[in-house]
């Protein structure tokens, strides 16, 4: 024991070793930082995209853009906070131009101001995903 303690303290070296260790700890905990950072942005991405898809699926089940705009809106939501992320003010949804037909296509973009990358100290970020799908060829006809 004394030994080691004479080798920590009382090194010839000048306290390089010290200097070492104050020098690579800071530089490793960067590196995980970073890694937590773009591991909390990719999953906030991917959360989005997929709350456009499925707000897209849930529009073209509608019969008109109207009730299609609530659909989306309630199903994008839904889905954000299913998955645990959090929207700054609520996710965005903006359906785009589509002729609104049996077989036709409707284009949902899902925007979502990130707060949940701000937990590990970085500035919110906007996200954005966009997905497609087609209306329903059987909502066309009268029941």
């Amino acid at each position: 024991m004394r030994r080691w303690l004479g080798r920590v303290l009382g090194d010839d070296r000048g306290g390089s070793d010290v200097a070492a260790l104050v020098v690579v700890v800071p530089l490793i905990f960067g590196v995980v930082l970073m890694f937590m950072y773009f591991g909390r942005q990719g999953a906030a991405a991917e959360g989005v995209t997929h709350a456009a898809a499925v707000a897209a699926r849930a529009a073209s089940m509608e019969r008109d853009p109207g009730s299609a705009v609530g659909a989306a809106q309630a199903a994008a939501s839904a889905t954000l906070s299913a998955s645990g992320q959090s929207c700054v003010g609520g996710p965005q949804v903006a359906i785009g131009p589509s002729d609104w037909t049996p077989g036709g296509v409707v284009t949902v973009t899902v925007t979502c101001v990130a707060g949940g990358i701000a937990d590990i100290g970085a500035s919110s970020r906007t996200l954005s995903g966009t997905a497609r799908a087609t209306i329903d060829y059987f909502w066309g006809y009268d029941r």
